[in-house]
């Protein structure tokens, strides 16, 4: 690449946009200074550099010039998706995952359908990537997948699910329940569908209070009415704090001793559910 003297040249003292892509596509230069070019390039979020930068995301061997890369593109207007999507088919992992990290950064719901297939991708990360995507842009297609994928003994793999499938929000309150309410299903499996339930708390999850009463009331499982309990203290709820009240009363001790100390000291809300609970009390207001 070269300065092309027709094109609009920078403000004095500052090297222009070609000379910067120069700088980008020379990998012999350190990572830094690359790095550096690449904000300087999506900072001017030049339209007509997006199809030189879109060739240089895939050569680019550092992972924070790459998401910088990325940011400037997402700056522009959208004429480099085209070229990202035909990478989705790359005969090469890792640029099969760039591509999915950078259409994941725009909204993605109108290429939920070109990334849909590589959830069955031979490379986890790409899989991985291709989920995380499609959850994050609530695909309902993805729902009733990650809920076969509750009870994961990994812990990473426990909280990515934990965190996606609650971004569903009100949507995924019923599967959960049925999970809950699945006497086949893993122990695993349902005690994570209770956290997901509390992570997911006021107001979205607030149609699953009575469920959980009548599942306290009715499972022969003490050990996930405990679990249920210990979940509806993170709905900031009238019902659910009325439910723990009655368990006092529930003729299994443990349960009976739990809720009479979740009354006594109630635990304090995470701060997610904090959050939710302010933004539900100032739109009473």
């Amino acid at each position: 690449m070269h300065d092309d003297p027709t094109a609009p040249q920078p403000p004095d003292g500052e090297p222009s946009t070609a000379h910067l892509l120069d700088v980008l596509a020379d990998l012999t230069q350190p990572a830094e200074l690359r790095h550096q070019a690449a904000l300087e390039v999506g900072r001017r979020a030049d339209s007509t550099t997006a199809s030189t930068l879109v060739k240089l995301l895939w050569l680019e061997p550092e992972f924070f010039v790459r998401e910088t890369i990325v940011w400037g593109l997402v700056r522009m207007d959208r004429s480099w998706v085209p070229a990202v999507l035909g990478q989705l088919h790359d005969d090469r992992a890792v640029v099969r995952e760039q591509a999915v990290h950078a259409l994941s950064k725009i909204d993605g719901r109108p290429y939920a359908d070109a990334v849909w297939p590589l959830l069955d991708d031979p490379s986890p990360k790409v899989a991985g990537k291709a989920r995380w995507m499609l959850a994050r842009v609530h695909d309902p297609r993805l729902l009733p997948r990650l809920v076969t994928q509750l009870g994961s003994r990994e812990r990473a793999e426990h909280d990515m699910v934990t965190q996606l499938l609650s971004g569903y929000e009100q949507q995924g309150v019923s599967p959960l329940l049925e999970v809950l309410h699945d006497d086949a299903q893993p122990l695993t499996h349902r005690q994570q569908a209770l956290e997901v339930l509390s992570t997911i708390g006021s107001p979205a999850a607030d149609g699953a209070i009575e469920p959980l009463r009548s599942f306290i009331s009715s499972t022969p499982d003490e050990q996930l009415a405990v679990s249920a309990l210990m979940a509806l203290t993170q709905f900031d709820a009238p019902a659910a704090k009325a439910v723990i009240t009655d368990a006092q009363d529930d003729q299994r001790p443990k349960v009976a001793e739990l809720a009479h100390r979740l009354v006594v000291d109630p635990p304090k809300l995470s701060s997610a559910a904090r959050l939710r609970a302010l933004k539900r009390r100032r739109g009473l207001e």
